[in-house]
């Protein structure tokens, strides 16, 4: 659902995959990034942390979530840009 950006059908299956396995990182990544689509900066900043918590340290996504947070925390910035296609 995210890859085709249907979020708000994305965040049920992200949000089980937690329920099941807390520390799947890409989960993580991935909620935060649809909650970004969706504006909700305080659940983005939120996930996306966590990601930074439980991901290796050469995770793929671990770039991607470093930038996704430095739009969180520049308001300034106009819209959102678009979260990684892989």
């Amino acid at each position: 659902y995210y890859f085709t950006a249907q979020y708000a059908m994305a965040l049920v299956p992200l949000r089980a995959a937690l329920q099941l396995k807390p520390a799947l990182g890409d989960a993580h990544a991935y909620l935060g990034f649809v909650y970004e689509q969706r504006s909700d900066a305080i659940r983005a900043r939120a996930e996306l942390d966590e990601y930074l918590r439980v991901a290796p340290k050469d995770a793929l996504l671990r770039a991607d979530v470093s930038d996704a947070l430095k739009r969180l925390s520049n308001p300034a910035r106009a819209g959102v840009t678009p979260a990684p296609t892989r």
